[in-house]
């Protein structure tokens, strides 16, 4: 097996292919003359993206991630029209809308985040894994920095992208040996929708992202910005992609980190104050 993965010629499947990350790799990986399975839950979205980047090398399918029999469906169409699978981006994901407590928010949208955000993720891997594992290819599945910062106000976002994290972890070793590989990609703050309650959609949520993260760790970069580092981090097959990488040492001393931003929250009477007005605003 080489170490580069070139995506020139490679089908790559592609989860909540129409938001703001997914858009961006279809895009910048179509244009590195890969062969696009766009998929998401909206076909006039998804027309749109097929209409933008020409038909050619492109096939667009309505699914939802959290659908077995769906998934089952889409993989047959795909090799019957090109007989093979390469690549898949898992990258399919909702978040908190508006943002929560785990007091106030309803049962039944914690388990849905939970469903689409982490089993979403492995029910579309088990299903072409061993297609992937066939071709040598590669799996690249979207956790987060919240893999290892406080979830606070966003609980079920943040349970599902550690599982994300831990699952691309565990299954890039189980396959090691058979010429397929797996990374894991933990996108920062990145200006999109699924991130527009954090950057200044939601004025209190806003405050404590701005409270805490403070200088370049509260700036957020483009979906063109990340699909690059998406681009470069799978041609080499790495197991990790921080975008952006100032992140990356965060990661690495999570241990600390996460006690010493533990405690601080714990202590931090403004905080508390705000969550407070939060809750009551979700009564």
């Amino acid at each position: 097996m080489s170490n580069v993965f070139d995506v020139s010629g490679k089908v790559v499947f592609i989860t909540g292919a129409t938001g703001g990350i997914g858009k961006a790799v279809a895009k910048k990986l179509h244009s590195e003359g890969a062969i696009i399975v766009a998929t998401d839950l909206n076909q006039i979205l998804l027309d749109e993206l097929v209409a933008e980047l020409t038909d050619e090398r492109i096939m667009a399918l309505v699914l939802d991630v959290t659908d077995t029999k769906g998934l089952a469906t889409a993989r047959q169409v795909i090799l019957d029209q090109y007989g093979q699978i390469d690549m898949v981006f898992a990258n399919a994901g909702i978040a908190c809308d508006p943002p929560q407590t785990v007091a106030t928010m309803p049962t039944e949208i914690f388990e849905k985040i939970i469903e689409v955000d982490l089993l979403g993720v492995t029910r579309t891997v088990k299903t072409f894994l061993n297609d992937v594992i066939r071709s040598e290819g590669h799996i690249l599945v979207t956790a987060s920095i919240y893999a290892y910062l406080n979830g606070f106000l966003n609980a079920p976002y943040a349970v599902s992208k550690a599982g994300v994290e831990m699952y691309g972890r565990a299954l890039r070793a189980e396959i090691s040996g058979t010429g397929a590989t797996v990374g894991v990609l933990y996108p920062g703050w990145v200006d999109t929708n699924i991130a527009k309650n954090a950057l200044g959609g939601d004025e209190k949520a806003s405050y404590l992202v701005k409270r805490y993260y403070k200088g370049p760790f509260g700036k957020a970069v483009s979906a063109d910005f990340i699909a690059k580092e998406v681009s470069k981090g799978i041609k080499k097959r790495k197991p990790r992609i921080h975008a952006p990488a100032r992140w990356a040492p965060l990661s690495a001393f999570r241990g600390l980190l996460s006690q010493f931003t533990d405690w601080a929250i714990d202590r931090d009477k403004k905080a508390q104050s705000v969550l407070k007005t939060i809750e009551k605003r979700d009564i």
